[in-house]
């Protein structure tokens, strides 16, 4: 028997999640290749974290700028709002995010908690963070992507943006 995706949210095995990966494994898990040159970008810059200033999000090339993410910390990094949220990501989730905080998206869709974790994770380490989140879209389809997030410095050195970049694949 087929079950369709609201049957299968609500079988006890179902979960929404979103999960911080260790460190490195943007780097060695294939199902990064294709935003690792977001990666490679912060990586390369000479200040860390780069300041907003730096970016040029239509410098990684027109096929992967509908992957980026960037958004505004909030209250101390108490919540974040998008302030720009790819075009792909638009397709895959059935809504645009960009003008949204975190808080309004955790109501519906208990993987953005995880998601918060991992933004907040990205301000105190100073550091990317790569994740991977698994949830049901608008359009009750059960998505997951990868993705890696970065912090972005304000003109005094302080972490107040989050850069990132996610791709979907396959939910297993």
């Amino acid at each position: 028997m087929r079950l369709s995706i609201l049957e299968l949210r609500k079988m006890p095995d179902f979960s929404e999640r979103c999960l911080i990966l260790e460190d490195g494994a943007a780097e060695n898990d294939p199902r990064f290749t294709k935003i690792r040159p977001v990666l490679d970008w912060w990586r390369n810059s000479a200040e860390k974290p780069p300041s907003r200033q730096q970016l040029d999000p239509f410098a990684f090339g027109g096929a992967l700028v509908g992957y980026l993410v960037m958004l505004d910390a909030l209250d101390d990094g108490q919540d974040f709002r998008w302030r720009l949220f790819g075009g792909r990501h638009v397709q895959e989730f059935g809504a645009d995010l960009t003008n949204v905080s975190l808080s309004e998206l955790i109501a519906d869709h208990p993987a953005a908690e995880g998601l918060m974790d991992a933004m907040q994770s990205v301000l105190e380490r100073r550091q990317p963070v790569s994740f991977e989140i698994r949830y049901m879209s608008k359009k009750k389809i059960l998505r997951e992507a990868v993705g890696v997030l970065m912090p972005l410095a304000d003109k005094n050195g302080n972490p107040t943006i989050i850069f990132g970049a996610a791709d979907w694949v396959l939910a297993k």
